[in-house]
């Protein structure tokens, strides 16, 4: 399999790509949600990245195993150039999986999800939240064909 980097939007088929591929190759160690990489998240604002922080990001994803998965749904909100250059950088051999999703359909199951689960008391904070700039980028499938193709 070697080392795949998933670049995915939440409510977009994440969780189901990660156990697609625990349940068909489960001989091999594939990793999950890094812990580096989960504690790098948390630590930075991934909006805004410097280049030493890309770098330490970069240092990261050449450090996962072979065969293995790394991914966060986080990625998705980064500067696609560096992130892509970081990528290209540090592991060239990667399959890059990147998912994208029909932003109508998207926008209605985030909505349903963050009522559901109680992240929101109204509606109107809610469609707020979702209509940001962070995540309309989301759908600019464009960025990412620019940043990822050659």
């Amino acid at each position: 399999m070697g080392k795949v980097l998933h670049i995915g939007m939440r409510k977009s088929g994440s969780t189901w790509l990660q156990e697609s591929i625990r349940n068909a190759e489960p001989h091999l160690p594939v990793h999950l949600h890094m812990e580096d990489l989960k504690k790098f998240v948390r630590r930075n604002k991934w909006q805004n990245l410097s280049d030493a922080q890309f770098k330490t990001l970069g240092d990261i994803f050449s450090a996962a195993p072979e065969n293995s998965l790394i991914t966060t749904e986080t990625l998705v909100f980064m500067d696609l150039q560096k992130l892509a250059r970081t990528a290209f950088e540090t592991v060239p051999d990667a399959q890059i999986v990147l998912i994208v999703r029909n932003p109508a359909a998207w926008l209605k199951s985030q909505y349903t999800h963050v009522i559901m689960n109680g992240r929101f008391l109204d509606q109107k904070h809610a469609a707020e939240q979702m209509l940001t700039a962070r995540f309309v980028r989301m759908f600019d499938i464009q960025a990412y064909l620019d940043a990822f193709t050659t």
